[in-house]
């Protein structure tokens, strides 16, 4: 999450930065960061689309020739074990896609870790259980926590 900042005081350099979440600056460092998790997200975005791509391909010729078998009174079996061919190829694809989004998996982590970090901050002073929800948006954070999405 990229901090929010704002210049209190001088506006002519003598003043001092403070978080804000109304702040209209923030560090090239905290964007730059930000810039790279969504490149990582980009990537595999485009790996799973193509994955599914794969799929609706062997899923449109199974139909295909399914199709066309339905009107041939004289079909007797597949022709060259085609349709169990192009399951495996779709479990190939499916296994291959399948746990490959550390990226995803870390983002999806850390707004889960967030929630319970606003919900600490609000209402921390009534619960009984502060210490150990913060310790589990810390587990979710580090991708340690059984439940985290992790890579495979």
């Amino acid at each position: 999450m990229v901090k929010r900042y704002e210049v209190v005081g001088d506006k002519y350099g003598d003043g001092t930065v403070k978080e804000s979440d109304t702040g209209q600056v923030v560090f090239y460092e905290d964007c730059a960061a930000l810039q790279q998790k969504l490149d990582a997200l980009a990537v595999e975005n485009a790996a799973q689309s193509s994955s599914l791509k794969a799929l609706a391909t062997l899923n449109n010729r199974l139909w295909q020739w399914t199709s066309r078998m339905s009107y041939n009174a004289s079909y007797v079996g597949e022709p060259e074990g085609l349709v169990k061919g192009h399951i495996r190829e779709m479990e190939k694809i499916l296994d291959g896609a399948a746990n490959k989004t550390p990226a995803t998996d870390a983002y999806l982590n850390s707004v889960r870790a967030e929630g319970i970090q606003q919900l600490l901050n609000k209402y921390a002073p009534y619960m009984i259980a502060s210490s150990e929800a913060s310790a589990f948006a810390a587990q979710l954070r580090s991708g340690t926590h059984e439940t985290s999405d992790k890579a495979g």
